[in-house]
């Protein structure tokens, strides 16, 4: 009983959307950083969203104030991973940030963050890597060019993982649209989900969702079917 947001809820207005989102959801809420968490706080109240976003859930293992952690689920054997794709810029007021890995995150992750027991199942949920494009259609047709040395790093790590787990697949918001591919050397699957918003983008030129209405959601319940390695995607 648990919802993984992906990033990027923090607009004008998405800290009292944050707060009600909490009153109506019973489960767990894991929230993953995004842009606009960092670029588009505007207000007082929004800039308290980094402690709406992290109401420290008691099972969160990592370094909260920093937005990266795991979380585990002994009963499935599954670990979920949540990193963050942005590092203070300058002055470390809310607002300010670049793009990229912190390299005591990468080094987190490889030491701590994947370091699970044999028969354990990573999933690793991340706003994005920004050297992955997604393609202009169709399925497993992106491609990654690595834009940071950073990210190549953490990407690095990730094909480079020679625990005794399995990371299962990467989900990733930010690209506000939906596509699979598939990391170039040890062939990790990279899950995009679209917005919960009317979307158009270079990838996507036709939207039939209508902003401000209950049709312009989007959501997904995933379940996963580990013997047979499949996913089973539910859009809501």
């Amino acid at each position: 009983n648990m919802l993984v947001d992906g990033g990027d809820s923090a607009d004008k207005g998405s800290a009292l959307w944050w707060d009600l989102r909490r009153k109506h959801w019973g489960g767990k809420i894991y929230h993953v950083i995004g842009n606009h968490e960092y670029f588009n706080c505007t207000d007082e109240k929004e800039q308290q969203l980094y402690a709406l976003c992290d109401t420290y859930n008691n099972d969160q293992i990592g370094v909260n104030e920093r937005h990266y952690y795991y979380v585990d689920n002994p009963q499935e054997k599954l670990r979920y991973v949540v990193l963050n794709g942005y590092k203070p810029s300058g002055s470390e007021s809310v607002g300010q940030a670049q793009n990229g890995y912190e390299t005591a995150q990468i080094n987190w992750l490889r030491d701590v963050g994947l370091n699970v027991q044999s028969g354990w199942g990573i999933i690793i949920f991340l706003h994005g890597i920004y050297g992955f494009n997604p393609g202009e259609s169709g399925m497993g047709e992106g491609y990654y060019i690595p834009t940071s040395s950073n990210d190549q790093a953490l990407l690095d790590v990730i094909e480079n993982y020679s625990g005794d787990g399995e990371i299962i697949s990467l989900i990733s918001g930010h690209q506000h649209l939906d596509r699979v591919i598939y990391t170039s050397r040890a062939n990790i699957c990279v899950i995009f989900t679209t917005s919960d918003a009317n979307t158009v983008t270079r990838y996507v030129t036709e939207d039939p969702r209508t902003s401000g209405t209950i049709g312009e959601q989007a959501f997904d319940t995933f379940i996963l079917d580990r013997p047979n390695h499949t996913w089973h995607i539910v859009r809501i």
